[in-house]
């Protein structure tokens, strides 16, 4: 026999309080010679069994009554078989397990996902001695978003135990007590969903929903998702408890972004990396330590290391300090970082631990080239504008800026093939007069795939040639061309021709600086440019005149980038070219139209691990050794397969795919860190290519939101909340309907004891008055 208050058993010792009561009453009979009493006593000894039957009675019903009372207010748990036949009938209990990264908040001494464990601990092992039948379902936010993502509706996929009748050993529960929480950020709108459909699917008399979570603020500011399948249980009877693991949180930093620069990532070319930490708490933190750590895939790293955190060597960087970082703010630092071989490179950043390790780690990649050829065409004859451009990316000596400038006449741009022009990173067009059909389809295809272009357009340009590409290349120039404008003399002002746009990345240096950057550049005329809006192309102003019309502007089509300026770099319209700003302006061009072809430097553990390589130069096995904190590292073995071409070997490692088919452990696939591919050349030799995972930013704002406010917004669905230690006592009606039968055999008990005391006694009836 259990019990869910055992120190209220002690009530027990009150069964002995009627025994007492009757021998009380025995004693107080004195024995008193009385001729009268011969007669009663003659009679007492006829119906002395019944009288003792009676009495017995009696006393056996108030000691139930008080053994009754006692074990519900103890909280009986042990079986009884008659009471299941009574009011036994089948309870479906859905339990959603909150297991985001923000869980692992370790305020008030041990982590919130713990105490959501020991919860569900404590709803099984109730469940288990409980009578009645009981089915127990868990599911996991992080496999419900990931079974969702992967486009499919079912509960069962997701569910660690579905519907699963609790015994005395469940192993399936216990499996469940070694888990983590995962990296991943949501999931609870998806649980919730999933939750709705297995309470509709599965045959109960009853279903009670647990949603063991922290209640965090991010995660209650748009609940429209969760209320509307909420509701849908609450319609069909279900009861929604809400059990708060957490408690109020601790002072908490987050890594949110590692990021190198925009720039021209060229081997022995400094790159510059901005790292981002956000303060979550309530007080200003100071003097916070950022270290950093290079790990190198050059080509001595020849082969996998999985003993080791990495398989190429490491070196620290400078540490650097974030001197304050307001409560609420984040605060973003830039280091160089130098690597003079070629290749995927990774890098770490971290700052010291606090309630949520996972977000005081953060990684990415840096994929340096060679350098990289460049196409300048200038439409003049003399080529002084390439002049300038060439003489700007390749100045010579020790100064390396990752381009190689290659100068070719007009003829060879209209003869190349597009296979060629894509060996090129940038193209630079230089007051050209015009630009054939087929020159334009090429330059087109090339932009769309990722290229950069960038045109100057000046007294030579062929208007209305340039402007009847539009028809046939909508993306290709930022809008329709207009006759050259002549800029007015200044009116006694001293604003500059030229005014930089500091919200473009490509001018922000010389923004910094002020209205006066560009102070000593004057301007006589340049084309105008009426926008089409219709594109929807993103245009945006680079440098504007004095009189507000566009100098310099930007646009995207596809996956590339085109910068058009509005004038040639002769001396007729501009002296800029002599102006030191226009180097700052080429570098900085260069390096925005060059990075678009960059590859990312991070992926979120979310997204699949992807895999490409050529057909003719790999092998299809492949090895990826997966991230983790400390080594030995996991090998996974996989087979690479051809594409639809069969010129390109294809492979994909979903964390939604695997979550559904369990070919990998989920677990193993959402770990940040740096993951290494492990390439076999036909020639036998290995090839690493880094990948770095990352999380989400904002689980690390552990911000709660209140119950009341939760409340609110649920309405009208009926939540009751609990804290992760009630949850056992949360289940005090989950034993088929015992409380109930034991008050009405409670009350059944009374009215009998009531009805054999007066039988019992010797108190003749009461005769009504004549």
């Amino acid at each position: 026999m259990q019990f869910l208050f055992p120190t209220l058993t002690i009530g027990f010792a009150l069964l002995a309080v009627p025994f007492l009561v009757h021998l009380i009453n025995v004693l107080r009979q004195r024995r008193r010679q009385w001729a009268a009493m011969d007669f009663l006593l003659a009679s007492y000894r006829k119906q002395r069994k019944w009288i003792w039957l009676r009495q017995l009675l009696l006393l056996l019903m108030r000691t139930a009554v008080v053994a009754v009372l006692v074990a519900m207010l103890a909280g009986w748990a042990g079986r009884a078989g008659w009471l299941d036949a009574l009011g036994g009938q089948t309870n479906h209990h859905i339990v959603l397990l909150d297991d985001s990264l923000s869980m692992s908040d370790q305020s008030g001494g041990g982590s919130a996902y713990r105490r959501a464990l020991s919860a569900l601990q404590a709803l099984g092992e109730r469940l288990a001695i409980a009578d009645g039948t009981h089915q127990l379902t868990v599911i996991r936010t992080s496999r419900a978003e990931l079974v969702v993502g992967a486009g499919s509706k079912a509960g069962d996929a997701a569910a660690d135990l579905s519907a699963q009748t609790v015994g005395a050993e469940n192993r399936a529960l216990d499996r469940l007590m070694a888990t983590s929480p995962s990296s991943l950020a949501g999931g609870m709108g998806q649980a919730v969903e999933l939750a709705a459909g297995l309470a509709e699917a599965t045959s109960a008399d009853r279903t009670i929903l647990y949603v063991l979570s922290d209640l965090r603020q991010h995660d209650w500011e748009s609940p429209e998702r969760i209320n509307a399948s909420l509701q849908e249980l609450s319609k069909s009877g279900t009861e929604i408890r809400m059990v708060d693991c957490a408690t109020t949180p601790a002072a908490n930093l987050a890594l949110t972004q590692l990021q190198p620069v925009e720039d021209v990532w060229v081997a022995g070319v400094p790159v510059m990396v901005e790292a981002t930490v956000r303060n979550y708490g309530t007080e200003t933190a100071t003097n916070v330590t950022l270290d950093a750590k290079l790990i190198r895939y050059g080509r001595e790293v020849a082969a996998p290391r999985t003993d080791q955190l990495y398989s190429g060597p490491t070196t620290a960087l400078p540490a650097m300090v974030f001197e304050k970082i307001e409560p609420g703010k984040q605060v973003t630092k830039q280091f160089q970082v130098y690597v003079a071989e070629p290749g995927t490179h990774g890098l770490t950043v971290s700052i010291p631990e606090d309630i949520v390790t996972a977000d005081n780690t953060r990684t990415c990649t840096l994929p340096l080239i060679d350098q990289q050829k460049v196409l300048i065409v200038d439409g003049d004859a003399e080529g002084s504008g390439a002049y300038f451009v060439a003489s700007v990316l390749n100045p010579g000596g020790q100064v390396r800026t990752g381009a190689i400038p290659e100068i070719r006449p007009v003829s060879f741009l209209n003869s190349v093939r597009s296979e060629e022009l894509a060996q090129y990173r940038v193209l630079y067009l230089l007051n050209l007069h015009r630009i054939e059909d087929s020159v334009a389809r090429m330059l087109n295809e090339y932009v769309t795939a990722g290229g950069g272009l960038a045109l100057f357009l000046g007294d030579a340009t062929d208007r209305e040639n340039y402007n009847r590409l539009i028809e046939k290349y909508p993306g290709l120039l930022p809008g329709t061309l207009n006759a050259a404008k002549d800029l007015p003399l200044p009116s006694g002002s001293e604003t500059p021709d030229l005014l930089p746009d500091g919200s473009h990345p490509i001018i922000a240096p010389l923004a910094a600086a002020g209205e006066g950057a560009l102070g000593l550049v004057r301007v006589v005329r340049s084309l105008g440019l009426e926008t089409d809006r219709d594109l929807a192309l993103g245009v945006r102003t680079v440098i504007r005149r004095r009189d507000d019309l566009p100098f310099a502007v930007e646009h995207r089509l596809g996956k590339g980038r085109v910068v058009t300026v509005l004038t040639d770099l002769g001396n007729n319209w501009t002296n800029w070219t002599g102006d030191p700003t226009f180097v700052v302006f080429l570098l900085r061009t260069n390096a925005f139209l060059w990075s678009t072809a960059n590859p990312a430097t991070s992926r979120n553990v979310i997204e699949p691990l992807a895999l490409r390589m050529r057909n003719e130069s790999y092998g299809r096995s492949v090895d990826l050794i997966a991230a983790a904190d400390a080594p030995p590292r996991l090998s996974i073995q996989l087979q690479a397969e051809p594409d639809a071409e069969n010129q390109d070997l294809e492979l994909e490692v979903s964390p939604a795919a695997a979550a559904i088919d369990g070919s990998i452990d989920v677990a193993t696939l959402l770990q940040p860190g740096i993951f290494e591919w492990w390439l076999t050349r036909l020639d036998g030799s290995r090839e690493v290519r880094p990948v770095a995972s990352v999380i989400a930013d904002g689980e690390g704002d552990l911000c709660r939101a209140p119950r009341s406010e939760i409340d609110r917004a649920l309405r009208p669905t009926m939540v009751t909340f609990f804290d992760a230690g009630q949850m056992a006592s949360a289940s005090e009606s989950e034993s088929g309907g015992r409380t109930g039968i034991l008050l009405a055999l409670l009350a059944a008990m009374m009215v009998g004891e009531q009805v054999l005391g007066y039988f019992g006694s010797y108190h003749p009836p009461l005769r009504a008055k004549a």
